[in-house]
């Protein structure tokens, strides 16, 4: 004879991409198991409350169903809850690390007040799966600064002067220039061929770091949802329109975005810190699309100008391999809290 126990509803449980929240406002403690529980897999407490947690912190690369249980201070079985992680499923891994705080406008950057902003952000060619931001989550984005344009050529040899970097592995790095320089005109152009490692290094040198993809966002589109920086409707004489070559940081200044951000759509893929395991390979997210767009095949990076809720994946081999003609990136920098 089978017995079904019913259980009062005691365990609030929401499973969001790879991001657990559970509340339980009475009992003792809350035990979240991998699998099902047993004297073997016993999970990990914690106390009764809120708490929000990202499964891949907690539980490495598993997938699959996540039993959450609530007990009294007896070991009473109070209620019990079960989620599942599906195969594949987009996990972020990257660590959100502050920068030293800045009291004004660093000089190249705008201020990018806080303010509440709905995140939406997506791929319509999903033949590999992205993270799920479609419905839009509403978020507060604290006050912080961006580099008013991305880093250039020159600005990339200026750091490299000062820090004297190397990196380990320089497979094409700065492949389009030459003797250790840029081709002469193009100091004004955005850095390319720059790994994840090389951008991160050049932000950690001057105290900055790469915005996540809803910072990113934030400063290209503003509160009102903008689809370009500019407004809603594409403009072909605000960014550069797959011109097939890159273009100066500065030549299409009027395409800023509603914080004074400029050339954040077209010229080349601007690299985000956030980056994803989705259980077979690891990608970092860009951003604003690039001069190139391929049109002989589907199986490219789709590029030219893309919307500011667009999202690519840049998978991550190795920096050699990584590192690419139309992909750069620009930095942001903490502020003090008015």
């Amino acid at each position: 004879m089978d017995v079904i126990a019913i259980l009062p509803d005691l365990i609030k449980v929401q499973l969001r991409i790879d991001s657990l929240f559970v509340s339980a406002d009475e009992g003792d403690r809350i035990i979240i198991t991998a699998g099902n529980p047993t004297y073997q897999n016993q999970g990990i407490e914690l106390p009764f409350g809120n708490h929000a947690l990202k499964l891949n912190d907690r539980f490495g690369r598993y997938e699959g169903k996540f039993v959450i249980q609530l007990f009294d201070d007896q070991n009473q079985l109070m209620d019990e809850k079960t989620v599942f992680l599906e195969p594949a499923t987009s996990k972020l891994i990257s660590r959100f690390e502050r920068s030293e705080p800045a009291d004004a406008i660093p000089d190249g950057m705008v201020e990018i007040p806080s303010g509440t902003f709905v995140f939406s952000a997506y791929n319509p060619d999903q033949f590999i799966p992205y993270p799920d931001n479609s419905d839009g989550d509403t978020l507060l984005i604290r006050r912080f600064f961006v580099d008013e344009y991305p880093v250039t050529n020159q600005d990339y040899y200026n750091f490299m002067t000062q820090a004297n970097y190397s990196p380990d592995d320089n497979t094409k790095f700065l492949h389009h220039w030459e003797l250790g320089k840029c081709w002469p005109g193009e100091e004004n152009y955005p850095v390319a061929f720059v790994s994840l490692s090389d951008a991160r290094a050049y932000c950690g040198h001057y105290r900055k770091r790469l915005p996540t993809e809803a910072e990113w966002q934030y400063a290209a589109q503003g509160t009102d949802g903008r689809k370009w920086p500019w407004g809603s409707d594409f403009d072909s004489t605000l960014c550069n329109n797959a011109l097939g070559h890159p273009t100066p940081v500065t030549m299409f200044r009027n395409g800023k975005s509603p914080f004074g951000a400029k050339d954040m759509i077209g010229n080349v893929w601007q690299l985000t810190s956030d980056v994803y395991d989705n259980g077979a390979y690891y990608y970092v997210i860009m951003k604003g699309g690039s001069y190139y767009k391929p049109t002989s095949s589907w199986w490219y990076v789709q590029g030219g100008p893309q919307p500011a809720g667009h999202q690519q994946m840049l998978l991550m081999v190795s920096p050699g391999f990584d590192r690419n003609g139309t992909v750069g990136f620009r930095c942001v920098k903490d502020a003090k809290q008015k």
